[in-house]
């Protein structure tokens, strides 16, 4: 169990045809290019950011997150980890459960 913050550029919301919308599931493209592994400490909790790279002119992947734009996004992710403490899950943990498990 954990906390990830995942940034994309070119996900598509699939709420609108979600059978349970709250989750706000977002769907990559095949072939889309993820960064994982950078871990940052927000709100005494340890937060993984996943990012899609994107290619650059010379064909190499590229992080287009600035360190403002992190740190941006991390103020807000405090914010919301301190707003949730306490509060019922909007959707069923076992709905979400479906995304974390191992890919083998």
């Amino acid at each position: 169990p954990g906390i990830a913050v995942v940034v994309v550029h070119t996900g598509r919301d699939v709420g609108p045809v979600s059978a349970v919308p709250q989750a706000q599931e977002v769907a990559l493209l095949p072939g889309t290019v993820l960064y994982t592994g950078r871990f940052l400490q927000v709100a005494g909790h340890t937060i993984e950011l996943i990012e899609q790279l994107m290619p650059t002119d010379d064909q190499q992947w590229a992080s287009q997150l600035t360190n403002d734009a992190v740190a941006q996004l991390m103020r807000a992710v405090a914010t919301t980890i301190t707003n949730a403490q306490g509060q019922t899950p909007p959707v069923d943990p076992a709905y979400c459960a479906r995304f974390a498990v191992p890919i083998a």
